[in-house]
């Protein structure tokens, strides 16, 4: 068995608090792209967060992901 990106995956965020409810979908590029319900700020202070990891499982953007909403 080949894993793509290493046996143990690719980390998305280590942020404090929890995440949850993932989505995930292809950037087009070989990479992709994963969004996530993230209570860092709080469990009253729920965030959508995304990340892209790149074809080599590198992730792309800001440290933990950026916040969308």
């Amino acid at each position: 068995m080949r894993f793509l990106w290493g046996a143990d995956g690719v980390v998305v965020t280590d942020a404090d608090g929890w995440q949850q409810r993932s989505e995930i979908c292809s950037d087009g590029a070989g990479g992709v792209i994963v969004a996530w319900e993230d209570c860092r700020g709080g469990v009253d202070n729920r965030d959508i967060y995304v990340q892209r990891i790149d074809s080599a499982g590198t992730p792309a953007w800001t440290r933990d992901g950026i916040v969308l909403t």
